[in-house]
């Protein structure tokens, strides 16, 4: 995913730092949230589709993603919440796909509609979704940062999603508890 994003050692602490931000608070920072999964698609997909030279631009498109993604998420919550679970799940999915060799027009088809439904499904359940999408992009980001393969990948991204939406579950029935 982030493959080659530094190459060093504080390239991977901060997108160790990032994955573990979304797992435990990613519901509380929906834009951040929104900001990571616009930053890291656009990233990948720079990389992987378009020659664009140097490395600064490449980063500069994703950075500028990231922060549309956020400005977005702040004015326009429901909306972002909804693109972003699209983003989300259709990377997954195409991760997920790519990971067990499949690929070609049917591959597309079913990330595209795995991105569509992920995205109805965020922006119908704002909170529920914001934490289990959340929790996923961390959990993809934190697998991807030590760079398991295949089934191995596949079990701790789980494991790892289910972690992160126990905790969050937690800290909003804490936060609800509290206003009442």
């Amino acid at each position: 995913m982030l493959e080659g994003l530094g190459g060093d050692d504080s390239a991977l602490a901060a997108q160790i730092a990032v994955a573990v931000a979304l797992l435990m608070l990613g519901r509380r920072l929906y834009w951040f949230f929104v900001a990571v999964a616009g930053f890291v698609v656009v990233m990948d997909l720079a990389r992987e589709y378009f020659d664009l030279g140097e490395g600064w631009v490449t980063l500069a498109l994703a950075v500028g993603a990231g922060i549309g993604g956020a400005l977005l998420a702040v004015f326009l919550q429901k909306l972002a919440v909804a693109l972003a679970g699209f983003v989300v799940v259709a990377y997954v999915a195409g991760a997920l796909a790519e990971s067990m060799g499949q690929s070609g027009t049917l591959a597309m088809v079913a990330v595209l509609l795995a991105g569509a439904l992920g995205g109805a499904v965020a922006g119908y359940l704002f909170d529920g979704s914001l934490i289990l999408m959340s929790s996923i992009g961390g959990a993809a980001l934190l697998v991807d940062a030590f760079d398991l393969r295949h089934q191995a990948a596949l079990a701790v991204m789980v494991v790892v999603a289910i972690a992160g939406v126990v905790i969050q579950s937690n800290i909003l029935r804490r936060d609800r508890d509290a206003a009442r």
